[in-house]
């Protein structure tokens, strides 16, 4: 059987995906929120399309927007006319484009990139941005093993609040909630190893023996029959 070549940030996210909202909690906050019947609908920084995919269905097209261009060979395999990906930065690819519904999930801190995409909404477009509130449980497992000090996360926290604050100050709010998901793991075996790849990959370090002990020592206290971490979202519905 040929091994797909999508990349290491791939194939984290495929991996990420079989765990993470498995209620599907945001998709069904979208479609609570917005029509996306016959609608031009773009997420950016799409990654493996963990939501613009099974929101495809409901749209008139769907572009997914990623820089990573090893990702060409994931949607390759997706045939479907209203799927178009393309490898491109949002700064350039949204210079004279217009859509009447943009996707933001769990996005950099880029205060530019929200201007741009404001730029390219029309006056009925819709803007929905999710982000990870850093206090929740699994957020909050970086710091508690020591692979982020209290002084950084508090930090990244402020840059969090200001980002959306600046939300609130470009934009009309239609909807702001807080979303709980979780991460659901069949058991610790598993979480150990998926939740290390995940901080390894994303924190670009090693959990050093100690760190790791500290890890098993909190997902211990999280067992039952399974193995699950409590999530929380920030969800905004935005306009112009």
């Amino acid at each position: 059987m040929k091994k797909e070549n999508y990349g290491d940030s791939a194939k984290i996210l495929i991996d990420e995906s079989n765990y993470y909202d498995k209620d599907k909690v945001e998709i069904k906050s979208i479609l609570k929120n917005i029509d996306l019947s016959d609608k031009k609908i773009i997420d950016i920084g799409a990654g493996i399309g963990r939501l613009s995919l099974p929101l495809m269905k409901y749209s008139k097209e769907m572009v997914i927007l990623d820089s990573d261009n090893l990702l060409r060979n994931y949607y390759k395999k997706i045939k479907n006319p209203r799927l178009k990906f393309v490898c491109n930065k949002a700064e350039e690819y949204l210079k004279d484009k217009t859509f009447d519904v943009f996707i933001f999930a769990w996005p950099p801190l880029n205060k530019q990139l929200v201007r741009v995409i404001k730029k390219s909404m029309h006056n009925e477009s819709k803007l929905v941005v999710i982000l990870p509130k850093n206090d929740s449980d699994y957020e909050s497992i970086v710091e508690k093993i020591g692979v982020i000090n209290a002084c950084d996360s508090i930090k990244y926290n402020k840059g969090k609040q200001k980002f959306l604050t600046l939300l609130e100050k470009e934009f009309k709010v239609i909807e702001k909630k807080l979303l709980k998901t979780k991460y659901t793991y069949q058991n610790n075996r598993v979480a150990l190893n998926k939740i290390k790849k995940n901080i390894e990959f994303w924190y670009s370090v090693k959990l050093t023996a100690t760190q790791l002990a500290r890890l098993k020592k909190i997902i211990s206290r999280h067992s039952s029959h399974k193995v699950m971490f409590d999530e929380s979202v920030y969800f905004y519905v935005l306009e112009k």
